[in-house]
């Protein structure tokens, strides 16, 4: 059972960016799954690891390409993300101190709303300047 269902616009135009949001959400469902009985708390633990990993991976990602692209917003877009870093490894530290079923729809909820709400209105900022230099190179919306 998917907990988030991955809709075409949140696709901020990267394929790489939109490939990682994705997966993102997979990692989430699987979080949702294995809390909602569908695992056991070691199965938790590492989805919640990879979770951490993943989410340092594409901000590192999305950092740099923040970077190339001059966005006027970088700094305060990387304050966010340093935020979510730190909230996630909460959550992991959390989990293995404390039975997971105490800390589910709070760490369910965040990790949902904080996710796609970061999609759908702070990714989304950079958008134009993606489309730009897609434009400057030559290609597609989708670097293609």
């Amino acid at each position: 059972m998917n907990y988030i269902e991955w809709r075409e616009d949140y696709n901020v135009g990267h394929p790489l960016i939109d490939a990682q949001h994705r997966r993102i959400v997979e990692v989430i469902n699987t979080v949702y799954n294995l809390v909602k009985g569908q695992g056991d708390k070691g199965d938790l633990s590492k989805a919640l690891g990879a979770l951490l990993d993943y989410t340092v991976e594409h901000f590192t990602l999305e950092e740099s390409i923040i970077d190339s692209i001059e966005f006027p917003e970088g700094e305060e877009h990387k304050r966010l993300h340093l935020k979510m870093r730190n909230r996630t490894q909460n959550i992991v530290l959390r989990n293995a101190k404390e039975p997971y079923a105490e800390i589910a729809e709070e760490t369910l909820s965040l990790l949902k709303d904080w996710w796609l709400n970061h999609i759908r209105t702070i990714d989304v900022r950079y958008k134009p300047y993606l489309d730009n230099l897609a434009a400057e190179q030559g290609c597609g919306r989708d670097y293609e």
